[in-house]
């Protein structure tokens, strides 16, 4: 995988709160991991995690690893 090639937006409880996200470039290459935090997401029963493929990306599958969550 090459940087460009997977771009998509990501969504927390129907906010965006990355948008034209490009794990590649952002992880400095691939098949390296990266982390992110956000905070102040308000979750009563069920957290939704969104991944919404860019327009012009090439491979149009977001893979999600894993999740991480602790109560604030």
């Amino acid at each position: 995988m090459k940087a460009g090639e997977r771009v998509f937006d990501v969504a927390i409880q129907g906010r965006t709160v990355l948008k034209s996200f490009d794990i590649v470039q952002e992880a400095g290459g691939a098949d390296r991991a990266m982390t992110r935090e956000f905070k102040g997401v308000k979750v009563k029963d069920l957290l939704t995690i969104e991944l919404v493929p860019s327009a012009g990306a090439k491979e149009k599958a977001a893979v999600l690893c894993g999740v991480e969550m602790r109560s604030e």
